[in-house]
């Protein structure tokens, strides 16, 4: 009977996971299918220089808010997963966590400034384009942060939907703006940049002013700084590291090639969009999940499943696009259709990089950091190994570097960080 009961309860929870599994992955792929959209607008109908220069753009939005995390939306995860159903203290948590971003925020701009302005420069952007760019940086870097920590903390809350609908909003406001800059024929680098940029404020308006819930609370006296600070201290390198290993082909094809490669490669990384819409359940429920987790069974169970489901969904995609590239390079339209070879390294390098970074994440959401800096290691390891295999100057070659110097830092995630913690630590 005993037995019955615990298959029952399984089922039941087999079940519910399923459903919301399900409705969060049909949100995102429609988010994704218009961010989809507006990608290929962008890529068919910008010139390759354009195209190139809003690469670069691209990597210096990506960079400032890695920067400006710097661990603190881990120690949400980590210690609101702990706090979630404590309402005076996870406000205090996220006012705390709130004002540490914004104070990285601004170190952060100040590393990555002259970094960039060299980058500019090396594929050919003018003065205007250059200083357009980094004020259009400053102006979203705020949003971009309070967005990314309350969407972090309505997780933990359990209103993925309201998340998803603050993403929707901003993905229908993107493409409507992009459409009608097109329409206007004025599809270059500063206007497109503008419209993604008022679609971050949009998104951190929507997200912000309907979350005054989980803020205005007679918040507690405790400080949860020095709690945060401490991931922030555990992490920091690591995000600074990370910045170097995520646009690190970016910047690197940028000195060896041309603003051609620079494009190439840019469309081939639309195509990621996949993955976004795939890891999206994992992001959404999975993650703040095993964060709130207390029970070592329960906890191995859900990660073998999470782990399980992502391989075999990066397998199918990456044998898609081995044995019908066709469809995919028609997305991306003429300019790129002599990319056939290209396409199934540049998809097999996203998913090897979504499955290591939910690997990672789910370790984070654990509290497992103090062997962060190992990861340091295995990614310059796996940098030197690929260095001295892959040619740098061709798209093909960045590519393959892509793969292999992410294997040991995925087979360090997938294997030290969670199969070892697991036998050795409780939850």
């Amino acid at each position: 009977m005993t037995q019955a009961l615990v298959s029952k309860s399984y089922l039941s929870v087999f079940k519910r996971w399923t459903n919301l599994s399900g409705r969060v992955a049909i949100a995102q792929i429609f988010i994704q299918g218009v961010n989809a959209i507006t990608g290929l607008v962008l890529v068919r109908l910008m010139a390759k220089e354009d195209y190139a220069w809003l690469t670069v753009a691209a990597s210096l939005l990506a960079t400032l808010n890695l920067l400006a995390d710097g661990g603190v939306s881990t120690g949400l995860t980590v210690i609101g997963g702990q706090l979630h159903d404590q309402k005076n203290r996870f406000a205090r948590l996220l006012t705390d966590a709130l004002g540490l971003s914004f104070k990285l925020c601004t170190f952060g701009f100040l590393l990555a400034t002259p970094f960039f302005w060299t980058i500019f420069e090396n594929v050919g952007a003018p003065h205007s384009i250059k200083l357009g760019v980094m004020v259009l940086a400053v102006v979203s870097s705020y949003s971009a942060i309070s967005t990314a920590l309350y969407g972090v903390a309505n997780r933990l809350q359990k209103r993925v939907q309201f998340v998803q609908g603050a993403e929707a909003t901003a993905a229908i406001t993107r493409l409507a703006l992009i459409l009608g800059v097109a329409g206007f024929g004025h599809l270059s680098v500063l206007p497109t940049l503008a419209a993604t940029v008022f679609s971050i404020w949009v998104q951190g308006v929507f997200i912000r002013s309907n979350s005054r819930d989980l803020i205005d609370h007679s918040q507690t006296q405790t400080s949860y700084g020095p709690e945060l600070k401490g991931f922030i201290k555990s992490l920091y390198a690591n995000h600074l590291f990370f910045c170097l290993q995520a646009q690190f082909t970016t910047w690197i094809i940028s000195w060896l090639a041309g603003s051609g490669e620079v494009a190439d490669l840019g469309a081939l990384a639309r195509l990621g969009l996949l993955f976004t819409a795939i890891s999206a359940p994992f992001t959404q429920l999975a993650i703040p999940a095993v964060a709130r987790i207390r029970e070592p069974r329960t906890l191995r169970i859900r990660l073998a499943i999470v782990f399980v489901v992502a391989v075999s969904a990066t397998v199918s995609v990456i044998c898609v696009s081995w044995l019908f590239p066709t469809p995919f390079l028609w997305l991306l339209g003429d300019k790129y259709r002599h990319l056939s070879s290209e396409l199934p390294l540049a998809i097999i390098g996203q998913g090897v990089t979504m499955v290591t970074g939910l690997a990672w994440s789910l370790a984070l959401a654990r509290g497992w950091v103090k062997r962060a800096w190992m990861t340091i290691f295995t990614t310059s390891l796996g940098f030197v190994i690929a260095g001295l295999i892959a040619p740098l100057n061709t798209v093909t070659g960045v590519l393959q570097f892509n793969i292999l110097a992410i294997i040991p830092t995925f087979l360090y995630c997938a294997i030290v960080i969670c199969m070892q913690t697991l036998r050795t630590q409780n939850p």
